[in-house]
């Protein structure tokens, strides 16, 4: 619809203008600036499907191989409306004033066309820096590896205990004191303890106590180390004591 055309032009001009992609003369219009856009924009973006248009727009209809010296030529103040509509001191204006200002901002697709949505099939403005769908395709799946392999960790890390496993938190931290329960008594009970032998060769057992009454018969005397020392040497605890 042609109203969806002078809303998607009105809107690319003011979107370009405020990230500065227009010259002076559009991003500060007077009737005479505009005229003076019109000579640069018919020799450097001017296509064929605007030919129609500047002919009729400012060679009241005769085609010529050139049109600057036509809008040279041409009434600048036949601008002004337009130039009111861009700064919004007016709500509408001609529809041949937002074919100008579309050929002036070298808005796409132009010019109007019945049939065409406007709304929907607007080309990206690859100055603006929106990507287009294919662009954005293209950005996601170059994340999809990394989310993939955050995903198999996660899944493969399942066991782990996470902030939100409370269950598995109570039951590690038992786990752990165990542990180091565990290994403190062993350690302390074969190697804190002392234990006493005969210094005789051919003494077989081990004692806790420097006063236990097996000790009475070694014929030398005895000797300290420690549990874990006699156990390695083939000692055995002995019958008067009980760990």
């Amino acid at each position: 619809m042609l109203e969806d055309y002078k809303k998607a032009v009105i809107s690319n001009y003011h979107d370009k203008k405020e990230k500065g992609l227009l010259s002076l003369n559009l991003a500060h219009p007077t009737p005479a600036k505009l005229r003076n856009e019109s000579i640069v924009a018919l020799r450097s973006r001017t296509k064929k499907e605007d030919d129609a248009f500047i002919k009729d727009f400012f060679n009241f209809g005769t085609k010529l191989e050139d049109y600057s010296r036509s809008i040279e030529r041409f009434d600048a103040d036949k601008l002004r409306p337009l130039v009111k509509f861009l700064k919004g001191l007016i709500e509408d204006t001609d529809p041949r004033n937002v074919e100008l200002l579309a050929w002036l901002i070298d808005f796409e697709p132009r010019p109007y066309k019945f049939g065409v949505d406007y709304v929907l099939d607007i080309k990206p403005d690859k100055e603006s820096g929106i990507p287009d769908k294919d662009e954005e395709k293209e950005e996601g799946s170059e994340t999809l590896p990394e989310l993939t392999k955050e995903r198999e960790f996660e899944k493969n890390s399942s066991f782990l205990p996470t902030k939100n496993s409370s269950i598995a938190r109570k039951a590690i931290v038992p786990m752990m004191v165990l542990s180091l329960v565990t290994i403190g008594v062993y350690l302390y009970t074969n190697h804190g303890i002392k234990a006493y032998i005969c210094d005789k060769g051919s003494a077989r057992k081990y004692h806790l106590s420097d006063k236990c009454p097996a000790l009475k018969n070694c014929k030398d005397q005895f000797v300290q180390t420690s549990i874990a020392e006699a156990e390695k040497n083939g000692k055995t605890l002995c019958g008067f004591e009980h760990k």
